[in-house]
Parts: C-alpha cells; structure tokens; sequence
C-alpha cells in the first residue's frame, strides 16, 4: 500500500464527473430546474425542501417542518430532502432564487466521492494507478449504486459505504475521520448511517479486542463522545418527532434474494444486455436489487480460478478476517429477513414479534447488502491484483471495465433519459381555473379529506400550497403514522360527520367524502349557507364562508 497524496485523487474526481456526466447529463445541475423532481419520491424529497426553506425556523429542534403535514408532521428528515444539504442552503435562502433545487449538485457530489472512496480503498491493496482508475470505474458503474437515481436520491450517497470499508481496512486512520463520516451519514439517510455505523463498531472491536491495539478505556470514552455527538446532532435535525412511526411494517418484504447478485432485473428496469432477469417476490425486486454487473462477475470468475490455483495461500488469507466474514454472514442474514427467497421460492423461520417489531425499523433490509456488495468488488480485486501480472491485471480490468459499462447502460440509459428531460423551473399541474388564484386571499392552509400519507394527487396540491403560501396536510412522509396520525384522521372524519369545515382552510375531498358532505349540507342549509361546493379542474371542493367573501 501506497499514502495516497491529494493530486493523486484528481484523475478519480474527473473519473467521477465524467461518470455523472455521462449516466445523468447536465441538466439536472441547473438548481431553477424542478422539471425531473416532478413525480414519485423526487417530489417528495424537493417539496419537503421547499416547505422547510419557507418555513420559519424552530428551536431547539431545527429539522421540524410544521406546515408540510400540519398536524401529522414531523421534519426535514422524513421528507428525504437531504437534512445536510436543506439546512446548509436554508441558512442562504436570502440569496437564492425563487425556484432552487440542490439535488443535482447532491448527485455529482456523490459520484465524486465515489470515485475518491474507492480510489483509496483500492490503493490499499495496489500501488498501481492505472490499476486503481480502472477499479474506479467499476465502483462508478455499479448497478445499485446507479439505480438510485430513478427516485431515492439521498440513497445515492454510496460513498459512506465505501469510506466506512475503507477506515475498516486501513491501519493509520486519524480518530476524527469516523466521527465526521458518521455525521455525515446521519445528516443524509438513517440507512447509510446505520450501515457505516455498524462498520464503526466492528473496527473498534477489531482494534481493541482483536488486535489489542487501542485500550478498553480509551475505546469506551471515543465511543461515549461519538454517541452523544450523533445523538445530539439526531435530536436537532428531527429523527424523534413525536408524529413518526419508527416500527411501520415491511421487513420480510423489502427484502434481497439469495441470487440478487446475478439478477439484472428490477421491477422497472433491466440492467445487463447479457444477463437475464430472474424472477423474485415482489418487494426484493426493488430494495433487494444488487446485481453485480457483468463486467464485475467477470472478475469474479477469472479471480475463482486464481483462487483454486492458489488455495493454500488465499485460504491463510483468508483466515485473518474471520470476525468480519462474520459479520459479513450476519449482514447477509438481516438482509435476507425472516423471509427468505431463492429466486421465487420463499420459506420463513419464525421471529418474535418484538424481534420483527424492531426490525421493522430497518424494513427495507435488503439495502444491506449493499456492505457485502462492495467488500465482494474489494476482495475479488485484491486476489486478482495480488496473484496475476502487472499486464495480465490491465488487460483484465480494462476488458471489465468495458464489459461492466457497455451491458449496464441498457439500465443506466433509461435513468438518462429521465434526468434529462427538458429544463422547466416549475410544474405543469392541472389546476388552470381562476378560482386557485382567489383562494391564498382568503385561506392559510389546504386539507385533503380523507387524510392519507401519499394520496392520489398529493404532489399537485402540495406543490399549488407551496408557491401560495398555504400549508397542507396534502403530503407524503415516510413513516408518518405516529401517535397523532390517527387522531388527525378522526378529526378530519369528524367534520364530514358534523360540516365543522374550519373557515381558514379550503378542502379537497374524495368522491365518497364529498357525497357525504352533500348530504350534510341538503340536512343543513343554515350550517352551510356561505359554504361552497363545487367541483373544478377535477377536484370536489369546499371552501368555507366562501360567499361572505365574494360571489363566485
């Protein structure tokens, strides 16, 4: 292993925009371009941003969110938005302009980090930079690395994986650089944080009980202040509101496969031009897609000759990272889950259920095995480096650099084409009619009855709140059903019951709901006189005290 000084990070920095270049575009850059955030989880993560920026600030706990959700929400951290990147450009909110998304400035700064995580990882093994540039690429061109981008951007930040396997590995490491790492993490998605932190607490197993490296006590104070450093740092971005639902289901569900290596398929989107998608239960199609990509199972199978050629030797090797083989193994079962699927047969082993509930905090286990996924790249790369030829190896890892490339991009093209959509710094709603431009003159809030995380048209009403100045229990939050939840939606049931419309908030209703109100208000004519009802652009709405307002 070679010190890896700064210049020698440049060529894997330009790797890693030429990567982002060619996989994403440029589009998605310009920060006044909302047009690719416009459906799904992207909305999610952009109208969270843009309901925190215009929110007023809340202390002790910075992260809170109150008007996207009223009373079932909760913060910056639930909407995904990238806690770290909103808060930081919250605080410059003054200088920025009207429509600012920081997404696309997020997704090259992850491939970036990419290339720079796994450029150090790799010279820990070689001292080779032809070697080490060409392992970047196949870091770069992993298919679930890159299968993020069709909606869970802040999932893109692989390279705290990365850096977590790589502090594991490495043997002079400053203290400093896994408390950063860390809160990093922790201010992107619990998810990375949790990956990376259970990395943290086997290397400081390794060094202390394995290798006798660093003292017990030394240890136990270093881990005391990390703790209440990530707890703290927790607790102010919002991770403990009261309206989240930390043991919502899922686990046995969002599950990976015991042949997701060699699945090119998704439930959208194939990723090998070779390699056929295997047939897998739904749910592990999607969290538990871990596809290693031809060009990787290339080395795989050249490395597998190698190592029975050379099995005394690697197996000596091998017997040195026992406990992390285990924890390996251990990964591998929590990402499985209780449920566990060989391509569509499916058998359980029982759990409790105080087990299964706090599993359910980290449903989607098979994202784990993105840990596994990487440390199988390092491992095949280090006997193919360690047991061929300087030439050998070259020809090798450029014949997989290619392959990997080339029979990925039938997955990575179709990511590019939505990236690069045409350039818009808004959203084409369905809302033409005059009447939406009255109602900020006389309402503060917009509320959808029933109440439901993630209705049918949640974006549309969220999106026509945010650029009114209304506040909205139109959303979609992850893990939203806390204790409040259900008492909201009595609430709102409530004043179906008994026309309690309240006169600050204009309401959209669902078919079954709006019909009930007629039937109240045919019951009620006194109750509801200055009440209208009425359908337009599609929507069945009622807005309170409307004709004491103005006629319509």
């Amino acid at each position: 292993m070679k010190y890896v000084k700064n210049y020698d990070l440049i060529f894997p920095i330009l790797l890693g925009i030429m990567a982002f270049y060619i996989v994403c575009g440029g589009r998605i850059l310009d920060p006044q371009n909302i047009a690719w955030l416009a459906n799904g989880d992207p909305a999610q993560h952009y109208l969270g941003w843009v309901f925190f920026r215009n929110s007023e600030w809340t202390f002790p706990i910075i992260g809170l969110n109150p008007n996207f959700g009223l009373e079932i929400s909760s913060s910056i951290v639930f909407s995904d938005s990238n806690p770290l990147f909103a808060i930081l450009f919250k605080l410059l909110s003054p200088i920025l302009p009207k429509t600012f998304q920081y997404f696309g400035l997020w997704i090259l700064l992850c491939f970036i980090l990419q290339a720079v995580a796994s450029y150090r990882l790799v010279s820990l093994i070689s001292n080779n930079k032809i070697v080490n540039n060409l392992s970047v690429l196949l870091f770069l061109f992993s298919p679930p690395f890159l299968f993020r981008l069709h909606g869970h951007v802040n999932l893109v930040g692989h390279f705290t994986i990365l850096f977590a396997i790589y502090f594991v590995f490495s043997k002079n490491l400053k203290k400093y650089y896994w408390i950063l790492l860390l809160n990093i993490a922790i201010l992107t998605h619990f998810y990375l944080f949790v990956m990376a932190f259970v990395l943290f607490i086997f290397d400081l197993f390794n060094k202390c009980f394995i290798h006798n490296k660093v003292s017990v006590k030394i240890i136990s104070i270093y881990t005391f202040i990390t703790l209440i450093l990530l707890l703290t740092i927790a607790y102010i971005i919002g991770y403990f509101t009261d309206n989240v639902n930390a043991f919502d289901g899922g686990f046995g569900v969002f599950k990976t496969n015991v042949l997701s290596i060699i699945d090119s398929g998704t439930v959208s989107t194939q990723w090998s031009y070779i390699i056929k998608d295997i047939p897998v239960p739904a749910g592990s199609d999607f969290e538990g897609f871990n596809f290693l990509g031809s060009g990787i199972l290339f080395i795989i199978i050249v490395s597998t000759i190698l190592i029975i050629n050379n099995y005394n030797d690697i197996f000596l090797k091998i017997k040195q990272y026992k406990w992390l083989i285990l924890l390996c193994l251990t990964i591998f079962m929590f990402a499985l889950s209780n449920s566990i699927a060989i391509a569509t047969y499916e058998f359980n082993y029982y759990l409790p259920s105080s087990v299964l509930k706090f599993a359910n905090i980290l449903r989607a286990s098979g994202r784990f095995f993105w840990v596994i996924f990487y440390i199988i790249i390092f491992s095949f790369l280090y006997i193919l480096i360690n047991y061929t030829n300087k030439k050998t190896i070259l020809i090798i890892l450029s014949l997989a650099v290619i392959i990997q490339i080339l029979d990925t991009s039938i997955g990575w093209m179709q990511i590019r084409k939505k990236l690069m959509i045409k350039s818009k710094d808004y959203w084409v709603t369905r809302l033409n009619n005059s009447f939406w431009a009255d109602i900020p003159k006389h309402y503060t809030k917009l509320r959808h009855i029933p109440l439901i995380n993630y209705t049918k048209n949640w974006s549309t009403l969220s999106y026509y709140s945010v650029n009114n100045n209304l506040k909205t229990d139109a959303v979609y939050l992850a893990r939203a059903q806390g204790k409040n939840f259900f008492k909201a939606v009595k609430s709102t049931e409530q004043v179906i019951q008994n026309g309690s419309f309240a006169t600050d908030s204009i309401y959209i209703l669902d078919d079954e709901n709006y019909d009930k109100a007629l039937k109240f208000r045919e019951n009620n004519k006194n109750i509801t006189k200055y009440h209208l009802y009425t359908k337009i652009d599609g929507f069945n709405v009622i807005a309170p005290n409307w004709f004491l307002y103005k006629k319509y």
